[in-house]
């Protein structure tokens, strides 16, 4: 039970599936196993524990079982209530004596000893944070002696997340600003901005590589051209006109030219993107937060010149409005290959 101010990131992880390690599925029926110390797996997560530590454990998930089957077996209750608690700690000392290091008995309490985890069949007691790529290609997660087991697909959505949450990220207790969101004083990763269905934004970077190289001529036949071709509307500048702009454009900041905020839209979690031009057609969900709106070529050109982090501004737009996936628009003109 918590109170949240805000959600930083959210990412809709897949369901469990049992034991494939082909598609990335690591759950393992539940068991308690006895090795280097106890092992109690649950899914892809396992819990470690000394002998001492699994019988305290076992004898308090006991008693809490019998509390609750005197009280009726409720599903829920309408005022939090306590019914297991650790060998020696007061039932009330959850809230009472959580500054507490000691219990009655002059023991440590629970809430800071060190608990065991076992590497390579080896026992550590340590408080390590570890991130370790198996033999077999799935990465294991270490922190204290929980071991979280996965495939690299999910390591990566976890990573990201984990990226967009430290961006959005505010001191303990600040209240979100959300003028200052309006006002283009927020920062994001670029990297977070060049999502899997912005391929033209790959296509706009790659051809500032091709001209720092070659110049015009290396550039003016190339992927962005055959783009903007492809997504040409009635009233828009011939693509090489465009092409031309994009490069002045880069010619100034790279004379130290400040940009105006890359313009974002919030949509607080995942959101679809649809096919352009006409945009009905739903065709892939965007597992993260903010979706570019407007400054493409802007965004290209920070992250070509080395800008890890680039200003946004929050914009509001029409509840209809979706992101275009121009990676599939890409791919149906030929402009991308599968």
């Amino acid at each position: 039970m918590g109170h949240i101010q805000k959600i930083l990131a959210k990412t809709e992880m897949k369901k469990p599936a049992g034991w494939n390690p082909d598609q990335e599925d690591y759950n393992l029926p539940f068991t308690v196993e006895l090795k280097e110390d106890f092992h109690i797996h649950w899914q892809d997560i396992r819990i470690e524990m000394a002998a001492e530590d699994f019988s305290a454990f076992a004898g308090a998930v006991s008693e809490a079982h019998k509390r609750w089957i005197d009280d009726g077996r409720p599903k829920k209750l309408s005022k939090m209530k306590r019914y297991g608690w650790w060998p020696g700690e007061d039932k009330d000392g959850f809230f009472k004596e959580r500054y507490e290091s000691h219990n009655k008995r002059g023991e440590l309490c629970h809430h800071v000893r060190v608990f065991p985890r076992t590497e390579s069949g080896k026992l550590f007691f340590d408080n390590l944070f570890q991130i370790e790529l198996q033999e077999k290609g799935q990465l294991h997660i270490h922190y204290k002696n929980f071991r979280w087991e996965l495939g690299e697909n999910t390591f990566k959505q976890i990573a990201s997340a984990v990226d967009e949450a430290t961006n959005n990220l505010r001191p303990a207790g600040k209240k979100i600003n959300k003028k200052e969101e309006r006002n283009g004083n927020l920062t994001l990763k670029a990297v977070d901005l060049i999502k899997p269905h912005r391929y033209d934004i790959q296509i706009r970077i790659d051809t500032l590589k091709a001209y720092d190289v070659g110049g015009i001529d290396a550039v003016k036949d190339g992927d962005y051209v055959q783009f903007h071709r492809a997504n040409r509307g009635v009233k828009d500048k011939p693509p090489i006109e465009k092409l031309k702009d994009f490069v002045r454009l880069y010619r100034v900041v790279q004379r130290g030219a400040k940009l105006a905020p890359i313009c974002v839209v919030d949509f607080g979690g995942p959101h679809k993107a649809v096919l352009p031009p006409r945009r009905r057609k739903e065709t892939m969900s965007v597992p993260y937060r903010y979706s570019l709106y407007d400054g493409a070529h802007r965004l290209a050109i920070l992250y070509h010149l080395g800008h890890t982090n680039v200003p946004v501004k929050v914009v509001s737009v029409r509840k209809k409005w979706k992101p275009p996936d121009y990676t599939t628009f890409c791919v149906n003109n030929g402009i991308k290959k599968l």
